[in-house]
């Protein structure tokens, strides 16, 4: 890779603002003089991160982690340092030469560049029809959040897209990025005749598209770009970027299912709101939010698909020692039918009487083996994974608590499920 010139790595640490660029990724402390923060590098309550903005550097006294503004992507995005010098550089508004840059990250800039004309293409094709303008209102989106989210609709035979395309010489990189998508008759754009919902990393960069249909009759409501160099749909959240401030100010995550569900919650005021993007919670998604809070909600559908996706979650949250409750609702609704409905008082009992997901996981396992010793013992050992995700004193109350599930010793379960490794 061509090494970066100095006079623009001094240009980026110039302009690039330590504070804001760490508060992408952990929560900064307010309360104590000076600048300090979680660490974001290993798992803690107590800030320990001390943030120099002036020179741009911070240190660990937790981890000894320390590093600059360009360590902290390479270190919790996995990115080379070419690749983390562009981060930092689009993050700041600092221009980057395309000579600069080797080919896998030149690729990668092109493909943003065409999510980005597609974007504000789909944007300005909203506001060129009420209808569809109509479409997201009477689904409780209103004008001042079509353009906070910059919410598009993408018609059918979109040729001026392909040409725009084409004219700015980034028509085989929306190809990559799935903007675009080959036919028996040509190119046509990928999400033609939807509804688009534009989907960020969590600082802010465009990743892909998500579409839901106009057309009753279409093969699939929704469906979402595909997965590329910038895009991976199981370690992405959808409105995350938007949600970063609620989640540090609340202390809390609430995550649902769809791209409305988000929108509505936070009309409503809960913006610590995301969603997945059409897949089931992954590690990757809890390690995105992991650093900036110790608890979450999830608010999933109350169909049971989204009654088992809940219960899965549990090992998830475990592993990065996550605290996780579940809120129900009324059978066959979702948080946006229940704010469309103006039922707000549901809403409100919904998330104030949500459970931990913890008792409600161990009582589903221990149903689903036989009341018997063997049958208890295969549940003890189901358990085994949960409960040595958990350290300490953690550790032995989840113990405790699915050994009284169990209708089992503490002692016993222990015996079985914590290897003197754990």
């Amino acid at each position: 890779m061509k090494r970066y010139d100095n006079n623009l790595i001094e240009a980026i640490r110039s302009k690039a603002d330590l504070l804001e660029l760490m508060s992408d990724y952990t929560r900064i402390d307010g309360s104590r003089k000076g600048h300090w923060a979680i660490c974001p590098f290993h798992g803690e309550r107590t800030a320990s991160l001390h943030l120099e903005p002036r020179k741009g550097v911070y240190y660990c006294h937790g981890c000894q982690a320390k590093g600059d503004i360009f360590t902290v992507p390479m270190v919790l995005d996995g990115l080379s340092f070419g690749e983390a010098v562009r981060h930092v550089a689009e993050r700041f508004g600092v221009p980057v030469d395309d000579a600069d840059m080797d080919e896998n990250v030149q690729a990668q800039y092109r493909m943003r560049r065409a999510l980005e004309l597609s974007q504000e293409h789909f944007h300005k094709k909203l506001w060129a029809d009420t209808s569809k303008v109509e479409a997201f209102r009477v689904r409780g989106v209103s004008i001042e959040m079509m353009k906070e989210w910059t919410l598009g609709f993408a018609p059918k035979n979109d040729s001026e897209l392909i040409t725009s395309l084409r004219k700015a010489q980034l028509f085989d990189a929306a190809i990559e990025a799935g903007i675009i998508s080959h036919g028996q008759h040509g190119p046509y754009s990928t999400f033609s005749n939807r509804l688009i919902f534009p989907i960020t990393s969590k600082t802010g960069k465009i990743l892909t598209f998500a579409g839901r249909a106009i057309d009753p009759n279409a093969k699939a409501k929704y469906i979402n770009g595909k997965e590329t160099q910038l895009y991976n749909k199981s370690s992405t959240l959808f409105g995350l970027k938007k949600s970063l401030q609620g989640i540090r100010d609340n202390d809390n995550i609430i995550i649902v299912e769809g791209y409305f569900d988000v929108l509505l919650m936070h009309r409503e005021g809960y913006v610590e709101t995301v969603a997945t993007c059409g897949t089931a919670l992954t590690k990757e998604m809890v390690k995105s939010f992991y650093r900036l809070t110790k608890k979450a909600v999830v608010f999933f559908d109350s169909d049971p698909a989204g009654k088992r996706a809940a219960i899965k979650a549990l090992p998830l949250f475990a592993h990065y020692g996550v605290d996780a409750n579940r809120a129900y609702l009324p059978d066959g609704t979702d948080p946006a039918e229940i704010i469309l409905s103006q039922d707000s008082d549901t809403l409100i009992d919904s998330l104030e009487s949500d459970k931990p997901l913890m008792d409600i996981w161990l009582h589903d396992l221990s149903s689903s083996f036989p009341r018997t010793p063997s049958g208890r013992q295969e549940a003890a050992l189901a358990i085994k994974p949960v409960i040595n995700s958990y350290k300490g004193v953690a550790k032995d109350i989840v113990l405790r608590n699915a050994a009284s599930v169990l209708g089992v010793s503490p002692e016993a379960l222990k015996g079985l499920v914590i290897s003197i490794a754990a």
